[in-house]
């Protein structure tokens, strides 16, 4: 499984959703509770044609196969199998997510191969060219630190990501964030303290930004 547990909150905004999901291309995630228990399951084919009042509950697959860590993967095959996603969501004993697996992860084991999780929070982006720097602790005094520049802001709990979003002034995002902290940070709040990272883009950069919105 891949310990970089990338989730959604029910009460999430679903176009928030959708912008997350884009933004570490991948293309699906499981929706967790408040107790960081497997509620459901969200594809990008289920935020086709949104309206701006939905949120994640309400396109959500549910209910969610997940499975257990010490499982073998024999019932991973069979759950994956059994539920139609390609991916499942993997759990502890008290039912709380802990990982996420997916068909390759099985394909993989099944011709003898290491599993590959690629970092979704790198120090260095090779495609693009970012350089990634870990500002510290997710709080006023780190935020107060980031420049007035647009760039990538992520949010890590551990190694999880907790949030990440393109913006035109990391400065101001990063206070906006701790002052009215979306559903699926607070989700990542309760269970410690985040950490902030950002890659502060350049001018050309910037301009596939601006073109995005």
């Amino acid at each position: 499984m891949s310990p970089d547990l990338v989730c959604l909150a029910p009460g999430d905004r679903a176009i928030e959703a959708l912008r997350y999901l884009l933004s570490l291309n991948i293309q699906v995630a499981p929706v967790l509770d408040a107790k960081r228990r497997p509620v459901g399951m969200l594809a990008l084919s289920d935020l086709i044609d949104l309206r701006p009042e939905e949120r994640v509950s309400d396109r959500m697959s549910s209910p969610v196969r997940s499975v257990m860590a010490e499982a073998d993967l024999a019932v991973a095959r069979e759950a994956m199998a059994d539920s139609g996603f390609h991916h499942l969501a993997v759990t502890d004993a008290e039912g709380h997510a802990v990982g996420f697996v997916s068909a390759v992860d099985l394909l993989r084991a099944e011709l003898g191969r290491p599993p590959h999780h690629p970092s979704l929070a790198p120090f260095h982006d090779p495609r693009r060219g970012l350089p990634w720097v870990d500002a510290g602790p997710f709080a006023a005094a780190t935020a107060a630190e980031l420049p007035s520049a647009p760039g990538h802001l992520v949010l890590l709990a551990g190694s999880r990501i907790a949030w990440v979003e393109s913006c035109h002034d990391l400065h101001h995002r990063a206070h906006d964030l701790l002052q009215h902290p979306p559903a699926r940070v607070v989700l990542f709040l309760d269970g410690g303290p985040l950490r902030i990272r950002y890659a502060v883009l350049d001018e050309g950069h910037h301009r596939v930004l601006g073109a995005k919105g």
